[in-house]
């Protein structure tokens, strides 16, 4: 390999958890391109590397899901605005009852916002399949422990009534869900998630039809590599 040094700067480092999988995008001189190439060889099978004239890039049509991270926003916005992570449906596909519940334990008490640990506090509806010894799935809340022995002495009146208890119980499920599925598909902020990908998400766990028009709508472009 030759001495020589090569200057180089990175335009974007991106990872993903659910692949464990890494993409690092360097602007280096292509006149240079021969000395990196040499260079990644040595670090392993599992670097790709290619190089492109920089006019030739800049003449290229950018994909839609190319956009930086952060620039799907308003994609985001009309997601949450939607209702789409409210669906028992896709709770089921971001996961189980009892991650939910082991979620619930890492929040703030959803009363007094007392910090964690917390403890699930099941909110109890017939509707939803609740009665003697049964606890109904995504049917908790975060409780620190003296509010959790309050709702079992004196009720739902602890957390405000029967319509206030509803309430924090969606609201405790929509953020697991929503911080959830953002992980699951390896990104800090649902406004940095395209749509293709979480489009394929949908369609995989047959929620598609639960997704607002915006997305629904959207046609990725499929890339296939060999």
């Amino acid at each position: 390999m030759s001495d020589e040094a090569v200057i180089f700067t990175v335009e974007s480092v991106r990872t993903r958890a659910s692949t464990n999988e890494g993409l690092v995008t360097l602007a280096v001189p292509l006149e240079n391109s021969a000395v990196l190439s040499t260079f990644l060889e040595r670090i392993g099978q599992q670097v790709a590397a290619a190089f492109v004239p920089v006019d030739s890039a800049i003449a290229l049509p950018v994909p839609r899901e190319t956009k930086r991270p952060g620039e799907y926003g308003e994609y985001a916005a009309k997601l949450k605005t939607s209702g789409f992570c409210l669906s028992p449906a896709v709770w089921g596909g971001v996961g189980t009852d009892g991650q939910y519940l082991e979620w619930l334990r890492r929040q703030c008490c959803a009363v007094c916002f007392a910090e964690p640990p917390s403890e699930a506090a099941h909110v109890r509806r017939i509707a939803s399949g609740a009665g003697t010894g049964i606890k109904p799935a995504y049917a908790a809340i975060s409780l620190c422990h003296a509010h959790h022995a309050e709702q079992h002495q004196l009720g739902e009146s602890v957390l405000g009534g029967k319509d206030k208890a509803d309430f924090l119980r969606l609201k405790c499920v929509e953020e697991w869900a929503w911080a959830t599925l953002k992980a699951t598909l390896g990104y800090d902020s649902m406004a940095q998630v395209p749509p293709a990908e979480l489009l394929a998400w949908a369609r995989a766990h047959g929620v598609r039809h639960l997704l607002p028009a915006v997305y629904r709508e959207f046609s990725p472009v499929e890339i296939t590599t060999t």
